[in-house]
């Protein structure tokens, strides 16, 4: 039920529909993770009410899984695509 409520109201705005979030998860590896977090910089910074002057990085995805030694992170950064 959710599912199709974000659907409806925010079709624009949700991950399955970002290409950033799509070329972000194909860069990571096919191991199984147990979180991510996906950081679009032009969103970020206009919900903060900054401005980003001239940007070279789009987005940012972290994805955490767990080792032997502890947490392990695995991040991209995506650079604005001329």
């Amino acid at each position: 039920m959710r599912d199709a409520v974000n659907k409806v109201q925010a079709p624009d705005i949700n991950l399955l529909s970002s290409t950033q979030y799509q070329k972000a998860i194909a860069q990571l590896p096919q191991e199984p993770f147990f979180g991510r977090v996906f950081l679009n910089y032009a969103a970020m910074s206009q919900w903060r009410g900054l401005e980003l002057v001239d940007p070279i990085y789009d987005s940012q995805i972290i994805a955490l899984k767990t080792s032997p030694k502890g947490l392990l992170a695995e991040s991209n950064i995506l650079t604005i695509s001329a």
